[in-house]
């Protein structure tokens, strides 16, 4: 009777894309992997993905403002495929980071006049920029996103890190929601979703539950802890025993979920071991049964 969420950020492949994609941060694209799975045979999983692109029909990046070329530097780009050419979306905007879509509008964070603010655009061309981006927002990554496109729903980041450099980063316990993109709002909680701050968790919807699992914390120290809310993220309890991962489990962050039709938890990947340099993915792929087997 206990359920598992988890989510999946998805590495694209650079083949001959106009920015290289290995240095765009995961949440700084914008595009969803749906799937049908079928399981036959537990030695035997077949996975059918077709791929979702939920701002108009395109895929939206953003090259990395901190490791990527000067001309490259907070420019958006589009392309209806992901695996070819990319093209710039905004030659004149600095989009500093992409925050999701609601109500068919992207929401990021753009430089203006030396300041960074939130704003949102329906074409990629023409934006509307709301205030300045306060000191505890997110505002350099590293949070758990769940999107905006469920009309019920805002967009809700929690945890992430901010800092003017990847050598100086503060890690964040704050949850933000937003119901239009442009404004945004702390959610106020005396019990935030983390003791610490937390980077690189995974946050699912099901049921009308929300579930925020593992995460690494400043230290370097990833986790395995589930913590569930049922108010739309303002209070946070421990998902409790029957949730627990096996011991097995490697604690993890940047791990990839998704939940099946048929109420299967498909966990992919993750960080473990955070290496100065290049820290080794997990090969391996978890399966959780809501309710038991």
């Amino acid at each position: 009777n206990g359920m598992i969420e988890y989510r999946m950020f998805t590495r694209l492949r650079n083949t001959g894309a106009t920015i290289p994609l290995a240095l765009v941060p995961e949440e700084n694209i914008y595009a969803i992997l749906n799937s049908d799975v079928m399981i036959n045979d537990p030695s035997n999983v077949r996975i059918d993905w077709r791929q979702l692109t939920p701002f108009k029909g395109e895929y939206v990046a953003c090259a990395d403002i901190f490791n990527n070329t000067e001309e490259n530097k907070g420019k958006l780009f589009r392309a209806a495929d992901p695996y070819f050419f990319w093209d710039r979306a905004d030659f004149f905007t600095f989009v500093h980071r992409i925050l999701g879509v609601k109500n068919a509008s992207l929401s990021a964070i753009v430089k203006e006049n030396g300041k960074y603010v939130f704003a949102r655009t329906s074409d990629l061309h023409t934006w509307e920029t709301g205030r300045e981006v306060p000191d505890d927002f997110p505002r350099d990554g590293g949070f758990a996103r769940l999107p905006g496109d469920n009309a019920s729903w805002p967009l809700l980041l929690v945890g992430g890190i901010n800092g003017p450099t990847y050598y100086d980063l503060k890690y964040l316990n704050t949850a933000w929601r937003s119901s239009d993109g442009l404004t945004w709002e702390k959610i106020a909680s005396t019990q935030p979703p983390f003791p610490e701050g937390m980077a690189g968790a995974s946050l699912v919807e099901y049921g009308g539950t929300l579930y925020l699992i593992g995460g690494r914390n400043e230290a370097g120290q990833p986790s395995k802890s589930i913590v569930c809310s049922s108010d739309g993220g303002v209070s946070w309890q421990p998902a409790g025993k029957a949730m627990e991962l096996p011991a097995e489990y490697k604690a993890r962050a940047y791990a990839s979920v998704f939940v099946t039709p048929d109420n299967t938890f498909l966990i992919f990947s993750g960080i473990a071991d955070f290496q100065p340099v290049n820290p080794p993915c997990l090969l391996e792929i978890w399966e959780g049964r809501i309710g038991g087997w």
